[in-house]
């Protein structure tokens, strides 16, 4: 995928979680290579087109609200931005995201999912780097 934001979504739609702040870090725009974590077993690297941090987060967070999920900041202390989620169903979550450069960032989400009676909490993490300018499409 050539987009960020359906990359990410994508994957963290299937476990139900990000959120949308006020402000939201800045980068440099272009190719970033992706490694995504969900909990201890499984991770996955992709390379795609990064242009605008906030569009990504506005894209998704148009997407949890039609999942029936409020998506809010939580605050930002120096290069961390946090976030929280509820949704109507019941899951909840957080989102942290740390800013290390403007070529490299890294998210952690921890998702609350009612589940038959019991809460399941899934850990998700995203490491960002910026690799060199977007291919030509």
């Amino acid at each position: 995928m050539k987009n960020l934001s359906r990359y990410i979504a994508l994957s963290v739609l299937a476990f139900a979680g990000v959120a949308l702040a006020e402000e939201v870090p800045t980068f440099l725009s272009g190719e970033y290579e992706i490694t995504t974590s969900f909990g201890n077993s499984q991770t996955m690297t992709k390379k795609v087109c990064l242009t605008n941090y906030q569009d990504w987060f506005g894209s998704l967070r148009d997407d949890f609200k039609e999942r029936g999920c409020d998506l809010s900041p939580a605050g930002q202390k120096g290069q961390v931005y946090r976030y929280t989620m509820d949704c109507s169903n019941g899951s909840s979550g957080t989102l942290a995201v740390t800013k290390f450069s403007e070529s490299k960032f890294e998210s952690v989400a921890e998702l609350q999912l009612p589940i038959a009676g019991f809460t399941q909490t899934i850990s998700t993490s995203d490491s960002a780097r910026r690799i060199g300018d977007c291919p030509p499409e």
